[in-house]
């Protein structure tokens, strides 16, 4: 996964050979694969949108998951998921990847935890949506309230023993289902969530959601569309 790359067509053709196919939970997926998944996707948007440049080296390790150099400055990369831990453990089970079976998110809400597994299973058998759904502004709320757990998470890790660089980044995959969501509303309340936040943490937080990535930083927030 390491490369370095000189030159404009050479770092792109570097980071097209990062892309892959992430197998199914439970379907041999590895951490790796989603590693890679993410630091390709993550790359080609800031590439798309002219904001790395050359010489560019990207070195895979641990704690942080990546590090990348740029402009005599270090980044370190470390990659999450956002999901809700009930929800992934639903999607890795047999009888959820039935022809019939109906997926209902609602049911598993960010923050919503605790099932047991003959309740998930109960659940993939349903055959329509049993769920409350969401109302109201709800949708950015909880979109804003996933960010910030899992940046406290990550930080606890990174005060502990990570390596630090010059910038330390958060790269989060949101991959907790919801309706659309509005981006201009959520990035509004995940600013307002992260104001106490920054300090000695974390400097850059990218966030994957859809077709977008959100870069928040302590005095601004960028969007950007991504490759589908």
């Amino acid at each position: 996964m390491d490369f370095y790359a000189s030159s404009k067509k050479e770092l792109l053709e570097q980071i097209k050979q990062l892309k892959i196919v992430v197998p199914p939970r439970g379907k041999e997926r590895t951490t790796d694969h989603c590693e890679q998944w993410q630091i390709y996707y993550l790359l080609k948007c800031l590439f798309d949108h002219g904001l790395v440049c050359e010489p560019f080296r990207l070195t895979k390790r641990e704690s942080p998951d990546f590090k990348v150099e740029m402009s005599n400055l270090a980044y370190g990369i470390e990659a999450t998921e956002a999901i809700n831990s009930d929800y992934a453990r639903f999607q890795s089970l047999p009888e959820s990847n039935n022809s019939d079976a109906v997926w209902d998110p609602s049911l598993f809400k960010w923050g919503d935890k605790g099932k047991s597994l003959s309740q998930l299973r109960e659940i993939a058998k349903r055959k329509k949506l049993t769920g409350c759904g969401w109302f109201g502004d709800s949708v950015e709320r909880e979109f804003a309230t996933s960010i910030l757990d899992c940046i406290e998470n990550k930080h606890k890790k990174l005060l502990k023993g990570f390596q630090r660089y010059d910038k330390d980044c958060l790269l989060i995959y949101h991959n907790n289902s919801t309706p659309n969501i509005d981006f201009s509303l959520a990035k509004k309340l995940t600013m307002e969530k992260l104001e106490p936040y920054w300090g000695d943490g974390f400097h850059v937080i990218f966030v994957h959601k859809y077709d977008t990535l959100l870069i928040f930083t302590n005095n601004n927030v960028v969007q950007l569309s991504m490759e589908s």
